[in-house]
């Protein structure tokens, strides 16, 4: 029996950073769903309830804590992962984004760690998955 493929949202600006991403997803058979901005993110969450959400926090239409803080709050996105990752190292705003409910921080220079983030946090999503709306347990 093959395993349903884990669908990760990734909410990046930066087309380059999006590529990079989607091809090392793939040899996780991982499946890529792509929002430039905080906007496309969050509606895309709500749409495609995906597995986990790769965060960039600089977005051209708000801070990603900001983002992190209302899929917190919204019961359909609320149990969603959420992988924050900058290129900036601000410790205070890699505090922030964990106090408002991210599960990890990466920085964006190490696209290693945030594969084995991503993976370490996928393991539970099949118990997960039956609370998350519309999608069954893997």
């Amino acid at each position: 029996m093959v395993a349903a493929k884990r669908h990760v949202l990734v909410v990046e600006d930066e087309p380059g950073l999006q590529r990079l991403v989607r091809r090392r997803a793939a040899q996780e058979n991982l499946e890529v769903i792509e929002a430039l901005t905080g906007a496309d993110g969050l509606a895309l969450a709500k749409a495609t309830q995906p597995d986990l959400i790769v965060l960039d926090l600089h977005l051209p239409d708000g801070r990603g804590v900001d983002l992190v803080i209302r899929l917190k709050a919204d019961p359909t996105t609320t149990s969603i992962p959420i992988v924050a990752w900058s290129a900036s190292g601000d410790i205070d705003e890699e505090d922030d984004v964990l106090l408002a409910g991210a599960a990890a921080y990466c920085s964006k220079t190490d696209l290693r760690a945030l594969f084995m983030k991503i993976l370490e946090l996928m393991v539970p999503s099949a118990a997960r998955g039956a609370e998350s709306a519309g999608r069954p347990s893997a």
